[in-house]
């Protein structure tokens, strides 16, 4: 969470004091607290972490593609993929099967 309050000040020229405040309400109104606290190794907070680095090294290339970045992309991806494996499209599912249903929303 600290990733994504300084990717919103920083990039977005939000208020620290609110983007503060947003992520304490994100905490309190969603069960990602009682993940962190009580199941820190759940699913739920390492793919957080995982999407906020994705997030954090994408938008740090729009200002120029250090020699690190490809490699900080390829990797986060990758774990995110291997953490939330159900949050991709099946691989067992054919790809018309695919098609048909994400054009309703669905994976």
């Amino acid at each position: 969470m600290a990733m994504i309050d300084s990717l919103v000040v920083r990039r977005f020229h939000v208020n620290p004091r609110a983007a503060a405040a947003a992520i304490v309400a994100y905490w309190i109104g969603t069960p990602f607290a009682y993940y962190f606290f009580r199941e820190p190794l759940m699913v739920h907070v390492v793919s957080a972490f995982w999407v906020a680095s994705i997030l954090s090294v994408g938008l740090a290339m729009t200002d120029g593609v250090r020699r690190w970045h490809p490699l900080a992309l390829t990797l986060a991806i990758s774990m995110a993929l291997v953490c939330r494996p159900g949050a991709t499209c099946s691989s067992r599912r054919s790809w018309s099967t695919w098609r048909s249903s994400s054009t309703d929303g669905g994976c």
